[in-house]
């Protein structure tokens, strides 16, 4: 799907996927480490439910990025 079809949450969670895939974690380990529903975070990251603040909050401070940086990245990636 082009870029410019694809909404901010999915856009966000594709970069929060490549991070995962950078580190090596899982889907079951960072929902265990931000205390998610495994499902509800597998949703997230696949872009079909958008992350509420608070979760994207904890994803990113679990994985050592800085929130900020990875929205701007997602710009980057959507222009």
């Amino acid at each position: 799907m082009p870029n410019e079809l694809k909404t901010s949450s999915q856009l966000i969670a594709a970069e929060i996927r490549a991070e995962m895939a950078r580190q090596k974690v899982s889907v079951n380990t960072l929902a265990e480490k931000v205390a998610m529903p495994i499902s509800t975070l597998r949703r997230s990251v696949n872009g079909d439910r958008p992350l509420t603040l608070d979760e994207f909050w904890a994803v990113t401070q679990q994985l050592q990025v800085d929130p900020a940086a990875l929205v701007a990245e997602t710009a980057r990636g959507a222009a």
